[in-house]
């Protein structure tokens, strides 16, 4: 991915312009401005509203500059998370408590991605901008799935759960095509795969970090989010979920105490 060294505080300047090459651009440009005005004048609403139509339309064209763009937005949410955590902590609330689309889910993994990061510091606070970027895009491969797929009030058959299971490598193949770091398409790739060799696809390398970190945010999401297809499970039953999977070798145990506690405080 092109190194964007323009400052983000300037995203409307002239220099920045030259580099835009599509309309598609452009209306980036203009709403990642507007999510900046929208930070500095605390107006939640607003703030959720740009990021739904970010991501949305990011997913609705998966192209390069779309991922480009994407990835200035979460330079703004990144900064603005370091300067008042408890911003991106509405979103995710506001979101949580209605929405179950693949966009919104994907900014909750994101903004939980943020709150790990900052709490377990080190290697994950240094490359917080890489993760959360990675949550983000982490599902984009469900951008080929059929609705009717995704959206079933029902169990899947064996068939659709054959299809569902191929979103980690249509997103890989979408990512990488992009030309974005490597890290983030590795993440979308592996992020179901499990330590015990267990999870889907079937892979012989290493499991990323990032990819570790995402497989327990990812899943603890989508236990505790509405969905159209099962009930809303509470904190500690989703908690006590992965802590079986913990046991049993699939999850990092170090990285999802880190999670678990990143769930009550915040370390700054």
């Amino acid at each position: 991915m092109k190194d964007n060294t323009i400052c983000i505080g300037d995203l409307a300047n002239d220099e920045y312009k030259k580099y835009l090459t599509s309309e598609n651009k452009v209306t980036l440009i203009q709403q990642n401005q507007e999510l900046i005005n929208a930070f500095e004048s605390k107006d939640n609403q607003s703030i959720k509203d740009i990021i739904i139509n970010i991501v949305e339309e990011t997913f609705s064209e998966p192209s390069s500059s779309n991922i480009e763009g994407i990835a200035d937005t979460v330079k703004i949410l990144v900064e603005n998370y370091a300067i008042n955590p408890d911003v991106m902590e509405l979103l995710y609330n506001n979101i949580t408590a209605k929405d179950s689309t693949t966009s919104l889910h994907s900014i909750n993994v994101m903004a939980m991605t943020l709150r790990f990061c900052y709490y377990a510091g080190g290697q994950f606070e240094s490359e917080v901008e890489t993760y959360a970027l990675a949550g983000l895009l982490h599902d984009i491969g469900k951008t080929q799935i059929s609705d009717d797929i995704l959206k079933a009030p029902r169990r899947l058959t064996e068939e659709e759960t054959q299809k569902m299971q191929e979103h980690p490598v249509i997103g890989y193949n979408i990512l990488n095509s992009c030309k974005i770091d490597a890290k983030i398409a590795n993440a979308a790739y592996q992020h179901h795969q499990k330590l015990d060799g267990s999870g889907y696809p079937k892979i012989k390398e290493e499991i990323s970090k990032t990819a570790q970190v995402l497989g327990i945010i990812d899943c603890y999401e989508a236990l505790t989010a509405c969905r159209p297809y099962k009930d809303t499970k509470i904190l500690s039953a989703a908690l006590k979920m992965l802590r079986k999977n913990v046991d049993e070798g699939k999850l990092n145990k170090h990285i999802f105490k880190d999670f678990e506690d990143s769930l009550i405080r915040i370390r700054y």
